[in-house]
């Protein structure tokens, strides 16, 4: 009941901002031009808000998956290592577990090596449940998990003991080596670079082998 509601009011509220917007946008325009058709104004204000709100309802729920490339040195295998991440799912009032299973069947299409959520999995909209993100159990390579910004908000200890509960593998200043890579993983709310010199005087890094940082920045 909770959820539906924040739905209700999060999309009137996106709604009125965006005819607010658009109505200042044609205030400014009749004040450039006197003369403007107030038909074609009140369509302006009154359509094309109605319009962006459901563009901006559906794009969220399409997944793309983009392929990128690229050579690491020192990265000593007779195979390619494919490294699928996965960013800003925020689930909470709006997604929750329909919205899992739909991108772990994306998940399972492109057969990774290894999977890396890489922050924000959670917003603070509702406290995590633990069958949101059951489906990602039907992945058998390791998962990865650093702490967003919005994981951070929430109460983190509940986020790590929700993640672990479903075998994923939680990375704080800690790093995982898989396949001659190590994956470090710092969380948001951490000084990344304190972090990364903690971690190489406790002698956590090394040159040995390529080092991917995982790291949430959205401001980046």
């Amino acid at each position: 009941g909770y959820a539906a509601i924040y739905v209700f009011i999060v999309s009137f509220v996106g709604l009125g901002l965006h005819m607010l917007i658009f109505c200042c946008i044609f205030l400014l325009i009749t004040c450039c031009a006197k003369e403007i058709n107030k038909w074609i104004g009140l369509t302006i204000i009154c359509f094309v808000p109605v319009l962006y709100s459901i563009y901006g309802f559906i794009i969220p729920r399409i997944i793309k998956i983009e392929e990128v490339s690229f050579s690491l040195p020192k990265f000593n295998s007779a195979t390619n290592l494919r490294i699928l991440q996965l960013s800003d799912v925020h689930l909470g009032a709006v997604y929750q577990r329909y919205f899992v299973e739909t991108i772990v069947d994306k998940i399972l299409d492109n057969n990774p090596d290894i999977v890396v959520i890489t922050g924000d999995l959670f917003d603070d909209s509702l406290e995590v449940k633990q069958r949101w993100i059951e489906p990602l159990k039907k992945i058998k390579v390791p998962i990865l998990f650093t702490a967003g910004n919005h994981d951070c908000y929430y109460e983190k200890s509940k986020v790590i003991n929700t993640i672990e509960s479903v075998n994923i593998k939680y990375l704080n200043k800690e790093s995982y080596e898989y396949k001659g890579v190590r994956f470090i993983g710092i969380d948001y709310d951490e000084d990344w670079e304190e972090a990364l010199d903690e971690m190489e005087e406790d002698g956590k890094l090394g040159d040995d082998m390529p080092n991917i940082l995982l790291i949430h920045s959205p401001i980046s």
